[in-house]
Protein backbone atom coordinates (compact mmCIF):
# COMPACT_ATOMS: atom_id res chain seq x y z
CA UNK A 1 0.00 0.00 0.00
CA UNK A 2 1.24 3.33 -0.61
CA UNK A 3 1.19 6.90 0.78
CA UNK A 4 -1.56 8.27 -1.68
CA UNK A 5 -3.39 4.98 -1.13
CA UNK A 6 -3.53 5.59 2.67
CA UNK A 7 -4.11 9.61 2.75
CA UNK A 8 -7.45 9.21 0.94
CA UNK A 9 -9.12 6.28 3.20
CA UNK A 10 -11.75 7.11 5.42
CA UNK A 11 -10.98 5.54 8.98
CA UNK A 12 -12.10 5.41 12.99
CA UNK A 13 -9.71 7.64 15.08
CA UNK A 14 -8.94 6.67 18.32
CA UNK A 15 -6.34 8.79 20.60
CA UNK A 16 -4.53 7.55 23.44
CA UNK A 17 -4.02 11.00 25.58
CA UNK A 18 -0.39 11.11 24.66
CA UNK A 19 0.56 11.30 20.90
CA UNK A 20 -0.50 8.37 19.30
CA UNK A 21 -3.64 7.37 17.36
CA UNK A 22 -5.26 3.86 16.46
CA UNK A 23 -7.21 4.35 13.27
CA UNK A 24 -9.65 1.78 11.76
CA UNK A 25 -9.77 1.63 8.06
CA UNK A 26 -11.59 -0.54 5.24
CA UNK A 27 -7.76 -1.63 4.27
CA UNK A 28 -6.38 -2.57 7.89
CA UNK A 29 -5.54 -1.02 10.73
CA UNK A 30 -2.87 1.70 11.39
CA UNK A 31 -0.71 3.51 13.94
CA UNK A 32 0.05 6.91 13.61
CA UNK A 33 2.53 9.07 15.58
CA UNK A 34 1.39 12.87 15.90
CA UNK A 35 4.15 15.20 15.60
CA UNK A 36 2.03 18.07 17.11
CA UNK A 37 1.57 16.03 20.29
CA UNK A 38 5.12 15.20 20.59
CA UNK A 39 5.21 12.14 17.88
CA UNK A 40 7.35 11.31 15.39
CA UNK A 41 4.99 11.49 12.31
CA UNK A 42 5.55 7.98 11.15
CA UNK A 43 1.85 6.13 10.38
CA UNK A 44 2.68 2.41 10.53
CA UNK A 45 0.34 -0.67 9.69
CA UNK A 46 -1.24 -2.45 13.02
CA UNK A 47 -1.43 -6.26 12.85
CA UNK A 48 -4.00 -6.24 15.75
CA UNK A 49 -7.38 -4.92 16.64
CA UNK A 50 -8.15 -1.81 18.09
CA UNK A 51 -9.16 -3.73 21.51
CA UNK A 52 -5.45 -5.27 21.59
CA UNK A 53 -4.09 -1.62 21.34
CA UNK A 54 -6.70 0.38 23.73
CA UNK A 55 -5.60 -2.52 26.63
CA UNK A 56 -1.98 -1.62 25.83
CA UNK A 57 -2.94 2.08 26.37
CA UNK A 58 -5.44 2.39 29.47
CA UNK A 59 -7.74 5.24 28.70
CA UNK A 60 -8.78 6.25 24.91
CA UNK A 61 -10.22 8.94 23.33
CA UNK A 62 -12.40 7.91 20.09
CA UNK A 63 -13.06 6.91 18.09
CA UNK A 64 -13.74 9.54 15.60
CA UNK A 65 -14.41 9.39 11.34
CA UNK A 66 -11.87 11.63 9.09
CA UNK A 67 -9.74 11.24 6.20
CA UNK A 68 -6.30 10.14 6.99
CA UNK A 69 -5.28 12.93 5.29
CA UNK A 70 -7.36 15.79 7.17
CA UNK A 71 -6.22 13.83 10.48
CA UNK A 72 -2.61 12.79 9.61
CA UNK A 73 -1.18 15.76 6.94
CA UNK A 74 2.32 15.09 5.67
CA UNK A 75 2.78 12.03 7.78
CA UNK A 76 5.81 9.34 6.87
CA UNK A 77 4.72 5.91 6.17
CA UNK A 78 7.17 3.65 7.40
CA UNK A 79 6.20 -0.18 6.39
CA UNK A 80 6.98 -2.68 8.66
CA UNK A 81 9.69 -4.94 8.58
Amino acid sequence: MTKEEIKNLFGDFTFDYKNEYFISTSKGNFIWSDPRQGGNGELKKYNGKRSDWENSKGKVFGPINHFVDYMCGDFRYVENQ
